[in-house]
């Protein structure tokens, strides 16, 4: 007969050595202990099928804070995760371990690389006349009220917090501004005009980079984070689904803040 789980747990946490590392394992394997509990089995009785169940569950693939979800675990989150199990079975020697292997089997996501143009560069393109007003009005919408390229046919100023540093009247003619008919932008048509012109300018040397729309809205969001604005704020901003989720954008934006 297997002896208590906890009676186990406890031995096993007994030989870790930092108190990141014994927090850390403790949690995944009370995770575990629910999941075996649900699954009507002990420790002993686990296989290689129940520890890719478990791999493929909420357990693993969800982040929680304080009892409460907070968005999906990391590739390196769920490998830290599944490799505490596996270390705990390789404590408890039991042959074969249901989860040898399954922490190799998450792949990395690609990590973005996050561009995000300066103020100056912002000033010279939006306000290059080499550029149809469609494609400047786009950008304007991007960069000061932060619109996805997306959303841009159902754009309201009402509905968007605008950054300070520019006024639209900054790149452009109010009444050319005014002139351009978003309900009949063509998005995709958009992104290959923006797309062809960040080339040509990379070409001719006046750019180091290229930018997408994506990265005029990164620079929205690093202006509201210079205005001193909060998480909170923010992440009703941009409409984001947890204040974890934004700080975790903003972590990435921090160097070009």
């Amino acid at each position: 007969m297997a002896k208590d789980y906890n009676t186990m747990v406890s031995a096993f946490i007994g030989t870790l050595k930092t108190k990141n590392t014994i927090n850390s394992y403790r949690n995944q394997l009370t995770k575990f202990e629910t999941f075996i509990k649900g699954i009507g089995k002990t420790y002993d009785q686990i296989t290689a099928e129940d520890a890719e169940k478990y791999k493929k569950s909420d357990f693993v693939k969800k982040a929680y804070k304080h009892g409460k979800c907070v968005g999906n675990s990391t590739p390196s989150s769920m490998k830290c995760h599944l490799n505490a199990i596996s270390s705990f079975y390789k404590f408890l020697n039991i042959e074969p371990n249901p989860f040898v292997g399954l922490r190799e089997s998450i792949k990395e996501t690609k990590v973005e690389k996050f561009k995000v143009p300066t103020t100056d560069e912002v000033k010279k393109i939006i306000s290059d006349t080499d550029m149809s007003n469609e494609l400047r009005v786009a950008l304007i919408y991007s960069t000061i009220y932060g619109v996805k390229i997306g959303n841009i046919k159902d754009f309201n100023t009402k509905d968007c917090v605008k950054v300070n540093n520019f006024k639209v009247t900054d790149f452009m003619k109010n009444k050319d501004f005014e002139n351009v008919d978003i309900s009949n932008i063509n998005v995709s048509a958009l992104k290959m005009r923006l797309s062809y012109y960040m080339k040509r300018k990379v070409s001719e040397g006046l750019l180091n980079e290229e930018y997408s729309f994506k990265d005029f809205r990164h620079y929205y969001v690093c202006e509201l984070c210079r205005e001193g604005k909060s998480s909170e704020d923010i992440c009703k901003i941009l409409n984001f689904s947890t204040v974890f989720n934004t700080n975790r954008y903003i972590e990435k934006l921090k160097p070009f803040i």
